[in-house]
């Protein structure tokens, strides 16, 4: 799904999954500085039904941990979004100053394999 912030890209994936329980994770930082971030997240958070169940993973390593440890048994899991996580991965490594290359493909590497190892039904917002 492809779309420019503020899109409905995170309403319409939300949209596709009907089940009672979903993992929601939420890549997301947060900001204290921030109140308009913040007010985004709540409305993000104000629409998932009560039933679903929220994880936030704004350090790189927590998405790919989350995904590789998943049964087949687990509710689905949906991914907001790819594009925020992959924006924290480049704000760790420096990358906007033209470092961490390295460091970067060691967590792109990292989350294509445990989207390999996910047993759980996986949504996701590709990068936009």
């Amino acid at each position: 799904m492809l779309g420019g912030a503020r899109s409905g890209k995170s309403a319409h994936a939300e949209g596709l999954l009907t089940d009672a329980a979903v993992t929601y994770v939420a890549t997301a930082r947060r900001y204290p500085d921030d109140p308009d971030w913040d007010a985004r997240i709540a409305l993000h958070v104000a629409r998932r039904p009560s039933t679903w169940h929220t994880v936030e993973a704004s350090a790189p390593a927590d998405l790919p941990a989350l995904l590789t440890a998943t049964q087949y048994e687990d509710p689905p899991i949906l991914v907001d979004d790819l594009s925020t996580w992959l924006v924290g991965v480049l704000d760790d490594a420096g990358a906007w100053e033209g470092d961490g290359t390295e460091a970067i493909g060691h967590h792109v590497d990292e989350l294509v394999s445990s989207v390999a190892m996910c047993r759980a039904e996986l949504l996701s917002q590709p990068p936009s």
